[in-house]
Parts: C-alpha cells; structure tokens; sequence
C-alpha cells in the first residue's frame, strides 16, 4: 500500500487522525558498475528492518520481498520472522530473476509488483486488523518516554495517543 492509497483511504474514514504504511516491498538498486555484494548486503538490512517492524505492530508470519537491481537484472528475495522460532529468515538463493530490459521481462516483474501489492498487500490489511486493537492499548498503556519526544514527528504521535485515549475514556465514562 504506498502512501497514496493510503492517504485516500484516511481521508475516507475522516474520524481516525493516525496514518500508518505497512512495508511489503524494498528496493535497492546499484547501476551495473555497482557493487553487487553492498547492494545484497544493504538489502539483507533493509528486509529484516521490515520483518522486525511488522512484529513490533504484532505481524509475524508474513513475508516482505525485496528488490535487488543490479542494472537491468532485477531478483525478488523473501524474508519472514516465524513466530515460534523468533528468527528472521531470508530466502535470496534460487529466487526469481528478470531481465527488466526485455520487454518479457518487464511484464513479468510489473505482474509480480501488481499481484504483491493487490493480493498481498489484502492479506497483510487482514492480519493487521487482526492486532490493530492490542497495538493501541499497548500504546495508550505503556507511555515511555525514555527513547521518544526527541523529533515533532514524536509530539505529534503523543498528542494523537493522548487525543485518543481522551477519546477512549470518554466512551468508557459514558458507558458506565
């Protein structure tokens, strides 16, 4: 889901004021002179960034797929974090390469984009309202502030908690 979808279905729902983008897809791209180790080692990072992310929001189980372009050949590498064994694993050996200059190739990577962010990003929206709940009372209960209110970006992201849990309190009240 990119930002501009996302931003559309906020203005839609007009009663929420928090906006959150889930990752299912990174890019790293190197021209052909690049370094072809420093662009996988820099993509390893940035897709367990993504998995630990999504088990912070409580999403685990769920793949994100990266892309690795070396000039025109493009490959699709794979992490999840299992649950049980709290372990990320990356799936970049044997995985699918396009030469995107053809335009075969080309066809097949934009299918795969749109099948990722229609389909999987459908899936992903799911097991999110399956936690969305609990992240929020975990956020409006554990307050700490010893890492936070360092950037506006965080005060805004105070006043909003602190706005909702007004909210939530306020429904609570009216319910007694």
């Amino acid at each position: 889901m990119d930002t501009i979808t996302s931003q559309l279905k906020l203005s839609k729902i007009k009663g929420k004021g928090l906006l959150l983008d889930l990752p299912l897809i990174t890019v790293e791209y190197k021209k052909t002179s690049g370094s072809l180790v420093q662009a996988m080692n820099q993509l390893r990072m940035y897709l367990t960034a993504l998995v630990k992310f999504l088990q912070a929001m409580g999403v685990m189980d769920f793949p994100v797929y990266g892309v690795e372009a070396n000039g025109s050949v493009v490959s699709l590498p794979v992490a999840v974090l299992q649950s049980d064994e709290n372990i990320v694993h990356l799936f970049e050996w044997l995985v699918e390469k396009l030469d995107i200059s053809s335009p075969l190739g080309a066809w097949h990577y934009a299918t795969i984009l749109c099948k990722l962010t229609t389909i999987h990003a459908g899936v992903l929206e799911g097991k999110f309202e399956d936690v969305e709940k609990n992240l929020i009372m975990s956020l409006l209960n554990n307050r700490d502030t010893s890492m936070g209110e360092w950037t506006i970006t965080d005060r805004f992201a105070m006043l909003a908690v602190s706005h909702t849990k007004g909210v939530v309190d306020m429904v609570t009240a009216d319910s007694a």
